[in-house]
């Protein structure tokens, strides 16, 4: 069972936990068109919050760890002060920067970012993120308790049976939500984690575990995320969110965020660098 939790507690880490980063240190634009680009991705993350790939309260606790062992010896300084600092003036410049700038660059134009802002910039736009973003919070546990009854019932020979719908969902919210599931693709996040440096860089046995657990995971996704859209998302945020995940552009930054993810542990490192650096100016 040790690999087991060992897999269950990387995809409990956020968003399965944890999709997103990207770090190539070249980007091919110049400056003035890295300017005016990082703007208005800025401008797509800040309108669409599920795009922000760092989760800023494990961000925060994380920082908030790493202050105190950074400052430990030095008096006058507050860590709680600083990291509030970071976090409000300095994470969102560099998590575009180091997590999603290079990933975008290359698959995402900024007029296509800028579309994507508009709508959701409406009041459909900000009820979606809103009802979005509380349903992420009850995907997270759900997948990483699926992960850990998965590896007790291999571990027990058992078989694992396919889950089912919310019997009290109607017919009519399954349909609307599997046509907009299809446009969304929320599924990419698996192949991005197979994709992931943790993946390719992990052991025989890490990577036998994932490969045992995944294609349960990827055969239910769709359902276990119906059960949990249902009370959340309304019937007009899915048809908001077929409307959004329709276009080209929608699509696009769909790869751009899979390509992020797949360095995630390089781009961890050095957004960490960047911190300390930060707090040592």
């Amino acid at each position: 069972m040790q690999g087991a939790e060992k897999v269950c507690n990387f995809a409990g880490m956020k968003r399965i936990q944890a999709i997103v980063f990207a770090l190539l240190l070249a980007v091919s634009l110049p400056l003035g068109a890295q300017n005016s680009y990082s703007r208005a991705l800025t401008r797509y993350v800040r309108s669409n919050r599920m795009a922000c790939v760092v989760p800023p309260e494990s961000l925060r606790k994380n920082l908030t760890e790493l202050t105190d062992r950074a400052l430990k010896d030095k008096k006058g300084f507050a860590t709680a002060t600083l990291v509030d600092y970071y976090m409000r003036e300095q994470f969102m410049p560099d998590m575009v920067q180091f997590a999603l700038l290079p990933a975008y660059s290359k698959h995402v134009v900024e007029s296509e970012l800028n579309q994507l802002s508009k709508l959701y910039e409406t009041p459909a736009g900000k009820a979606f993120v809103a009802h979005m973003l509380e349903w992420q919070k009850r995907m997270d546990p759900v997948v990483g308790e699926l992960l850990s009854w998965q590896a007790e019932e291999m571990d027990q020979g058992n078989e694992l049976l396919p889950i089912d719908p919310d019997p009290g969902c109607p017919k009519e919210y399954i349909d609307l939500y599997y046509t907009y599931y299809d446009l969304a693709r929320p599924n990419a996040a698996l192949n991005a984690m197979e994709q992931s440096e943790t993946y390719r860089m992990g052991n025989d046995e890490l990577r036998k575990i994932f490969d045992t657990m995944l294609p349960y995971l990827r055969a239910n996704l769709r359902i276990i995320s119906l059960n949990m859209a249902y009370g959340v998302l309304t019937e007009d945020d899915l048809r908001f969110g077929k409307k959004v995940a329709s276009t080209e552009a929608y699509q696009r930054a769909t790869d751009a965020s899979v390509e992020a993810a797949c360095t995630m542990q390089t781009a961890n490192r050095l957004l960490y660098m960047k911190y300390l650096d930060w707090l040592t100016k």
